[in-house]
């Protein structure tokens, strides 16, 4: 099935095609030669849906349409003192789309990892004589958060196309004319 990149379409579903990703792909060095045309699509679809739902509801802006299927296009969103027109995606997006898919494409999983925290052993302790072994597993609570992988190019790609998260720090400078 073809990707559908139509901007605020109903059923799109990436926001680049496999065209775009590839030259994407080349200008920055990563090696896809031995990737067909349907694992790329694959990838794209999964890599756009997790853009979707770790960055959405931080996006600047509003989706243009409450039908459409991504997040982007958007209307009201500023950026850099400017309105972005409201029927486009903006490079960042696409490129990070890029980003993601790429490691979904070489790592399949890799951007959501399943997690179960009663797995995580925190410690262990063997004795060789009389065979004595301790096994201690983490508190699921404390390790949850460096279980949830952190892709700095991509938030870096994106950093000017989004709020805030809730508790962040934000400084700037204030003048008044």
């Amino acid at each position: 099935m073809a990707l559908n990149t139509t901007p605020g379409a109903e059923n799109a579903d990436s926001y680049v095609d496999v065209d775009y990703f590839r030259a994407y792909c080349e200008r920055i060095g990563h090696d896809i030669d031995d990737k067909d045309a349907t694992q790329i699509e694959q990838a794209l679809r999964r890599g756009t849906a997790w853009i979707d739902a770790t960055y959405g509801l931080r996006f600047i802006g509003e989706p243009t349409d409450i039908e459409q299927a991504l997040e982007w296009p958007r209307k009201n969103a500023v950026w850099r003192g400017s309105t972005l027109p409201d029927g486009i995606i903006p490079r960042q997006v696409k490129n990070a789309a890029c980003e993601s898919a790429w490691r979904e494409l070489t790592a399949p999983g890799s951007l959501s990892p399943d997690y179960d925290g009663s797995e995580q052993i925190k410690r262990t302790r063997k004795k060789v004589g009389d065979l004595e072994k301790e096994v201690e597993y983490a508190d699921s609570a404390s390790t949850k958060d460096a279980a949830v992988p952190v892709f700095a190019v991509i938030d870096g790609i994106l950093s000017g196309l989004m709020v805030p998260a809730p508790g962040s720090t934000v400084v700037g400078f204030l003048a008044r004319a």
